[in-house]
């Protein structure tokens, strides 16, 4: 079977319905970003998914600009680190990068890795 955002055709480049797709991702994002579970010293924060799935819908570069605009109120506001921002803006890119050449599981690891 063919995965259709493999070659990009999921949504148009520059249509309505892709910009109206990437601000509901970017919304999706900015309140998992409050969704945090703490565990035994840990926190989880989940915000990275709306990372992957911009990543693997529309690109590497909407990948990094989603992880850069999401952790933007983390990193500056809750945990006074600008540097989470640089790191989620290459976690995106790294995801977009990498699903095309492995696949969505395996691009997920591999931006984890980098």
């Amino acid at each position: 079977m063919k995965y259709a955002w493999k070659n990009h055709e999921f949504l148009k480049m520059g249509s309505f319905g892709m910009v109206c797709a990437y601000s509901l991702i970017l919304l999706l994002g900015f309140a998992l970003t409050f969704a945090v579970v703490p565990y035994s010293g840990f926190a989880f924060h989940f915000f990275q998914l709306s990372i992957f799935i911009s990543a693997l819908l529309f690109g590497p570069f909407a990948g990094a600009l989603t992880g850069a605009l999401v952790s933007s109120y983390n990193g500056i506001f809750v945990i006074h680190n600008p540097y989470i921002i640089l790191g989620n803006a290459i976690l995106g890119f790294g995801a977009g990068y990498f699903a095309k050449r492995l696949g969505a599981f395996w691009a997920g690891i591999a931006a984890f890795a980098v």
